[in-house]
This record gives structure tokens, sequence and C-alpha cells, in this order.
């Protein structure tokens, strides 16, 4: 585990870039968008939640991340766990937190799909 900062617009990760870490915002925000179009988010994680559980929990089927993540505000603090401290922790030991994981993860992607609806829409104007 490491915490990491981050400026507005500085980014996190990339687009296809293997998911090798869980993040926990402690300070600030962050915005996932789709590569090349980082003006439009899909969608906002703001401080004390977290994010890259998804493709943590798809295990070796992982193609990469789905999208590229940037921080949202100046003085964004990133606490990183990898992937084998995560499924350590949350999935192996106690499948209670993991069925946890599973349904948020179920539920941000849901959440992910309408973002991504709304940037193609507002696409498709242009």
């Amino acid at each position: 585990m490491r915490t990491e900062n981050y400026k507005n617009g500085q980014k996190i990760f990339t687009t296809g870039d293997k998911a090798v870490f869980f993040y926990v915002i402690k300070k600030g925000s962050v915005k996932l968008c789709f590569e090349g179009l980082s003006e439009l988010s899909i969608v906002e994680i703001s401080e004390g939640s977290y994010f890259g559980e998804y493709e943590l929990m798809k295990g070796e089927e992982d193609e990469g991340r789905s999208f590229s993540c940037y921080a949202n505000e100046d003085e964004t603090v990133i606490l990183k766990i990898s992937k084998e401290i995560f499924t350590d922790m949350f999935l192996n030991r106690d499948s209670k937190m993991g069925d946890e994981f599973k349904k948020i993860a179920k539920a941000r992607a849901e959440e992910i799909s309408v973002g991504i609806k709304l940037v193609e829409d507002l696409l498709k104007k242009f």
C-alpha cells in the first residue's frame, strides 16, 4: 500500500492499463473518462470512496482498465492497494466483504453505463 498525491487533471491510469491496484480517495475526487476525452467525465468519485474494484474482481480475464482516470481537484490524495492485498483482504478472507464489493461493482457498472450513454449522446451532437 502506498499513498500518492495528484494535481487537478493529472492522469492516474489510462484505458488499457493493467489493473494492478485498488484505489481509496483520501482527499479530493477523481473522474473516469474515455481516453482522449478528459473534459467529459463518465462518472465522478469523491473523497472517502473507492474505485478500481471491478477490474480486480474480473480475475485472469482482465483486459485492462476500461476508462482513463484523472484527478479532479488539486491535492487529490489516493491510497493505492495492490491487487494481491485487495484479493487477500477483501475476497479470500471475508466472503461477506467480497459479496458487498460485487454488489457495489454492479451498481457502479450501471452508473457508468448511464454516463457512457450521456457522453455518446453528447458526441452525436457534434
